[in-house]
């Protein structure tokens, strides 16, 4: 595993996280509208809002009422975005583009994804069943001009068009009183601009990879950057986000294991952000032997 000091300098400045909310700061648990920089709370009803134990809990329950976060960021005006958001659905009412939302607004167009308890979809295209009464990580990326992806624990799940136009650039997420109703438990919502080598352009091959690495002696409540060089195997004009499982195909995920890609490094390879968020009765915990964690990734994109 590289040392992450000299990793670091590996880091493109468009991928640094401009927006981030986890439910805490400085150890402090605080709502959205508490955080620094502060979120705009807008409430319809009753709606219960609370935050603990690093984790942002909205108790939406009825049709009419609605909670949802908003933050303005002028360097989301006419940029292609990615929202990545760690987030459960315990429960909701509402069909299609109803549910829970999470939207991008880049100052010409906006983009929105709706969750529910058994399924998601991104606006005015089709619903997805899916079981998200657990923990998912999703990637939601704008493209700068009509087009949307939504990645599902690294894997691409949905794409479609804008939900209508808008000159405000900002992210949003939450229920609103006009689009059913959820309960949903939030552990981060964070959100940067796309790099260079996420623009596609027309020609190229399409082809996939893929390889494992292993990180040694990951401690519960540590993290670790582990750099993937691929230019021996491929060198991406534009390439998908990589999907990230145990070796073998087991969940990283369910096991407590949060793999997040922060960086790009010019289509030849990318960092991954590894944290053991295990602890005593859940997830990949050794008791309290830190232990190494195999990881298998594969990626597609255009040579």
């Amino acid at each position: 595993m590289d040392n992450p000091a000299t990793s670091a300098a590996r880091l493109l400045v468009s991928d640094a996280w401009i927006i981030w909310y986890e439910a805490d700061r400085a150890f402090v648990d605080v709502e959205p509208d508490e955080d620094d920089p502060v979120w705009t709370s807008y409430l319809t009803g009753l709606v219960a809002s609370d935050a603990a134990y690093s984790i942002l809990t909205l108790t939406d329950l009825a049709e009419g009422t609605g909670q949802w976060y908003e933050i303005s960021d002028v360097r989301l005006d006419q940029q292609a975005i990615t929202c990545e958001f760690r987030v459960k659905v315990d429960a909701s009412g509402g069909a299609v583009d109803e549910g829970a939302f999470v939207e991008i607004a880049d100052g010409q167009a906006r983009f929105r994804v709706w969750l529910r308890d058994d399924g998601f979809n991104i606006e005015n295209e089709a619903a997805v069943a899916a079981d998200l009464s657990g923990w998912h990580v999703f990637r939601f990326v704008s493209n700068g001009q009509a087009v949307c992806s939504l990645y599902l624990d690294g894997a691409l799940a949905q794409t479609g068009l804008l939900a209508g136009f808008s000159d405000d650039y900002a992210i949003r997420f939450g229920t609103e009183p006009s689009a059913g109703y959820a309960t949903t438990q939030w552990d981060r919502v964070r959100a940067r601009l796309l790099s260079s080598v996420e623009t596609a352009y027309e020609g190229g091959t399409y082809v996939t990879i893929s390889g494992t690495f292993v990180i040694t002696d990951l401690e519960v409540g540590q993290t670790a950057l582990e750099i993937v060089d691929h230019s021996g195997d491929a060198e991406f004009s534009f390439c998908e986000y990589p999907t990230l499982t145990f070796v073998g195909g087991a969940s990283l995920e369910a096991a407590g294991i949060i793999a997040t890609v922060i960086a790009d490094t010019d289509g030849s390879g990318f960092v991954v952000e590894i944290y053991n968020d295990s602890y005593s009765e859940y997830g990949y915990y050794y008791g309290g032997s830190a232990p190494d964690i195999q990881v298998a990734w594969t990626r597609r994109g255009l040579v």
